[in-house]
């Protein structure tokens, strides 16, 4: 196998530029979901327009980071993340971030505009739902945790089966789901920036009902989006979401925006 150049997909241990775009004016930073990692975005950045540069998460505790231990903690994360960023809070900012990913892109807007940055949108994909927090168990057998994998369906059988494969998941997976458990967004700190939620029509754990509890944490715009699938619907809906990107970034994708209900709320 030959080496992959070092410009074309590190910078740093905790983001991942598969796409390098230096010239690009907005950069969207992508954060993945419990047990995922940097490349679940791969392909991404290819696809987004040419003036958006995809900036994704690699969290510690999985592939080329799996012997590092991994962070349960939700503030810490965006902590890091932020830090990491440093150098890169120069050009416009957007933040996107799936189920886990959702809570730690939240933290991390708070946390820049609380420096006086501005953010043009934050995306929160299947966001856990602000009043369950509570009620999830922040411990789950192994057993427990591949019955989960198995229901929500993104990771492959084949690698489920495998011991080994499986194993290497299940490490980073325990940190994230003690990570969401743990969670309490603060009730008095909100942003500012415009927020879109999206999530699938037929997700059995996040309701557009639970959903919209998260539009009291922004005094912007809040947007929520639903799309055919489940809690991975992103994945066959894939381009329908970068349209609605790209359109919130200000350069429309080819085609119409995705034809699934778009309920808006002004605060």
């Amino acid at each position: 196998m030959s080496a992959r150049r070092p410009d074309r997909y590190a910078s740093g241990r905790w983001l991942r530029i598969a796409h390098p775009r230096p010239e690009a004016r907005t950069v969207l930073v992508a954060f993945p979901h419990a047990g995922g990692s940097a490349t679940f975005f791969r392909a991404w950045g290819s696809l987004l327009p040419p003036h958006v540069e995809l900036v994704a998460v690699q969290y510690p505790g999985r592939l080329d980071r799996l012997r590092e231990p991994c962070i349960d903690d939700v503030h810490q994360l965006a902590d890091a993340v932020l830090k990491a960023l440093d150098g890169r809070l120069d050009r416009d900012l957007a933040l996107f971030g799936h189920s886990l990913g959702a809570l730690v892109a939240f933290e991390t807007a708070l946390r820049m505009e609380s420096q006086g940055l501005e953010i043009k949108a934050l995306f929160q994909s299947s966001p856990p739902a602000r009043e369950q927090q509570a009620r999830r168990r922040p411990h789950l057998s192994d057993e427990s945790l591949l019955a989960e994998l198995r229901r929500l369906g993104a990771t492959p059988t084949d690698i489920i089966e495998d011991p080994r494969a499986c194993e290497a998941i299940l490490v980073g997976l325990r940190g994230d789901y003690r990570a969401a458990a743990h969670y309490r967004p603060d009730p008095d700190r909100r942003l500012r920036c415009p927020v879109d939620a999206l999530i699938g029509d037929g997700d059995p754990d996040v309701s557009p009902t639970a959903t919209k509890a998260w539009a009291e944490a922004t005094t912007g715009p809040w947007t929520l989006n639903e799309f055919p699938g489940d809690h991975f619907y992103l994945v066959p809906q894939r381009d329908a979401v970068l349209r609605l990107v790209a359109d919130r970034l200000g350069a429309p994708g080819p085609g119409p925006l995705p034809g699934g209900r778009a309920d808006l709320c002004r605060h």
